[in-house]
């Protein structure tokens, strides 16, 4: 589990700078208009990129968190069995 984390960390500074250059490429696009219908098309084009790249940044970002409780879990039932077993009686 803690290698799937830090594979997921590189990947988000992967998907961040792929959201920076998007985020840069819209921006230029809406400053300097492409003449006709290719503006639209192009920002349109860009935008649903840097939509779906964003919403990806999200999904690894709790793919991290339930990994990083995934180990902490772990972790607290190699070190205190009993305890976490009679907390979890309490429950029933």
């Amino acid at each position: 589990m803690s290698i799937f984390a830090g594979l997921l960390f590189g990947l988000l500074s992967l998907v961040f700078e792929l959201t920076k250059n998007i985020k840069k490429e819209v921006d230029i696009i809406k400053t300097n208009p492409i003449e006709g219908d290719t503006l639209f098309v192009k920002l349109s084009q860009e935008e649903l990129k840097y939509r779906i790249s964003k919403e990806l940044f999200v999904n690894i970002g709790f793919a991290i968190i339930v990994s990083i409780l995934t180990i902490i879990c772990a972790i607290l039932t190699r070190f205190y069995p009993k305890q976490i077993i009679l907390w979890l009686s309490h429950f029933d």
